[in-house]
């Protein structure tokens, strides 16, 4: 297998703790979602948003050869947003293939 292309976008908005958060659990889930597509590309844009309290928006998007799947989610945890992306992802995924 070909290891998964991860792309991030806006790290730099985050401190170090919250990238190696974010960093570990898109480890995990796309090395979950590798063993499902060959070689995915997974694009990780984040966006603080000032207005909000600087609550953290991870957009999540998947290139598949056959599809592209995209989710996202807004909180103040990097963690929690994190979990709840990849979660509409992988929610997002299964629907796309069930058709």
């Amino acid at each position: 297998f070909m290891p998964a292309v991860v792309q991030y976008n806006g790290l730099k908005k985050l401190t170090e703790e919250q990238q190696q958060i974010l960093k570990g659990l898109t480890q995990k889930y796309s090395n979950k979602l590798m063993r499902r597509y060959a070689a995915p590309k997974i694009t990780i844009k984040l966006d603080t948003q000032k207005d909000k309290g600087h609550q953290i928006n991870v957009y999540v998007s998947l290139r598949a050869p056959n599809f592209i799947a995209r989710a996202s989610q807004m909180d103040w945890d990097i963690a929690k947003a994190t979990h709840r992306a990849f979660k509409h992802l992988e929610n997002e995924v299964n629907k796309k293939l069930k058709r």
